[in-house]
């Protein structure tokens, strides 16, 4: 009985673990490049790997949604996308001006 519960317990943990696609490492081989990406070891490589092939997954929806007329406008992969989007957003605040007419980044 031990031994089910332990082999269904390393079953679910691996089932869990983002698995890579490895049709994109050239692909993101050349976005690291692009946008002189380095990371602190292989865990990190990881964790940024599987946030962008999310980032890229959403972006080809969006984009595949707007060629339907669902958007009006494209979306394209960036230097943030290897970011969480609750972080993305933390990298730089909007200030209203003084007029009220616009939002620009806060000095």
């Amino acid at each position: 009985m031990l031994v089910q519960l332990c082999l269904l317990l390393f079953v679910t943990s691996v089932l869990s673990c983002p698995v890579r696609n490895v049709h994109l490492d050239a692909q993101f081989e050349e976005w690291k490049r692009k946008f002189e990406k380095v990371y602190s070891g292989p865990e990190e490589e990881a964790m940024r790997r599987a946030l962008w092939e999310q980032s890229l997954r959403d972006v080809e929806k969006h984009n595949r949604e707007a060629e339907l007329g669902l958007h009006t406008f494209t979306l394209g992969i960036n230097q943030f996308s290897d970011m969480v989007s609750y972080r993305r957003g933390l990298d730089v605040s909007f200030c209203r001006s003084e007029d009220d007419e616009y939002l620009s980044p806060c000095l």
